[in-house]
């Protein structure tokens, strides 16, 4: 099809009205089922992206944890918020040393370490004085 023909059957449909309804109808036929699953999928991403901020909250500021939570995945926030009291104790220990009044972004290291390590078995045993040291 050139693109004459092209602009001149879109130029009829476009002018005739029932032709055009027609025509709106079919597309969303044809785009409803896929507009449906989107929002099912937009809906599952959105309650985990809730769930992965609650346990970033569980991490960073302590708190309660849910009786329902399978004691594996209770371990590791346990371990992860022990090793962010770690993190956080050696950076202060370096922005202790720093002479012009500029130490380390305490979130910024926190959050690098919590990316790379939730989940791993003993995440305080990975060398937190090293990592904090590449910080600097």
């Amino acid at each position: 099809m050139t693109l004459a023909t092209a602009a001149k059957v879109a130029a009829t449909v476009l002018t005739n009205d029932k032709l055009r309804k027609t025509v709106g109808w079919i597309i969303a036929a044809v785009l409803s089922p896929l507009i449906v699953l989107m929002v099912i999928v937009f809906g599952f991403m959105s309650g985990g992206a809730d769930h992965n901020a609650a346990v970033l909250d569980l991490c960073y500021y302590g708190g309660t944890i849910a009786g329902s939570v399978p004691e594996a995945y209770r371990q590791h926030i346990v371990d992860m918020q022990n090793s962010l009291t770690i993190v956080d104790s050696e950076i202060a220990a370096e922005n202790s040393m720093v002479e012009n009044g500029n130490g380390l972004n305490s979130n910024r290291v926190k959050a690098v370490f919590y990316s790379l390590y939730f989940g791993e078995e003993n995440p305080s045993a990975v060398g937190v004085g090293q990592f904090v040291d590449c910080f600097v």
